[in-house]
């Protein structure tokens, strides 16, 4: 899409990166994605992309939330810790993006655009009021999706907000255009996590019933 001359596009990565935070440490994921964004900016030595400008920090957001969410849901001795730092990540983060927007000129005169932020809130707060929303993994998993891309998109439009230059107006204008695209993300990403795991399991049943017969 073209906004103001600026041409925006999805990103694989928006996709594909998050779901790093399952496999990966906070400081591998650091890495992975610093790496990445590095080797992409090195591609571009005169007109950097200006989706690089956010340095991966929103793609890091979102795969800590996968993060701590697959380890919130285990019954080890590091869950409860998962659990609050969890909290922190889908209700503090999006809290503090939503001020910051709010004190920028350009920002307060687009209130509306912020209203997206309470997607992973209001996510989070139902899985800690109504548990079983979330007791099977295709819930689970949609829960995370949709509540990691929000994070995502707080930290990548606060940080487009004091770097780039657009005026309310535009920013209103994307406000439909980023119902779609973060529908795309959490909608791909639940997909790919639920073949992934289906296909684990069928693996590691093979595997298991190739044990027993050797």
């Amino acid at each position: 899409m073209t906004i103001g001359g600026i041409a925006l596009m999805f990103s694989g990565i928006s996709i594909v990166g998050p779901l790093l935070g399952i496999w990966m440490s906070t400081g591998e994921l650091m890495f992975v994605l610093g790496s990445l964004t590095l080797l992409r900016w090195s591609t571009y030595p005169i007109n950097v992309p200006l989706q690089l400008l956010t340095f991966g920090v929103p793609t890091l957001g979102a795969a800590i939330c996968w993060r701590l969410s697959s380890h919130a849901s285990r019954d080890d001795a590091d869950a409860l810790i998962s659990r609050f730092l969890d909290i922190g990540i889908r209700i503090i983060v999006p809290l503090l993006c939503m001020v910051s927007f709010m004190i920028h000129p350009v920002g307060r005169e687009a209130y509306l655009f912020i209203l997206y932020w309470f997607v992973p809130i209001i996510l989070c707060l139902v899985e800690i009021f109504i548990p079983d929303v979330s007791a099977n993994i295709v819930s689970r998993t949609m829960l995370t999706a949709w509540s990691s891309t929000f994070v995502a998109h707080a930290l990548g439009s606060v940080m487009w907000l004091y770097t780039m230059p657009m005026d309310a107006s535009m920013w209103q204008a994307l406000i439909p255009i980023v119902a779609l695209e973060r529908c795309v993300f959490a909608t791909s990403m639940t997909g790919i996590y639920l073949a992934w795991h289906w296909a684990a399991d069928r693996v590691n049943q093979l595997l298991y019933a190739l044990f027993l017969v050797a």
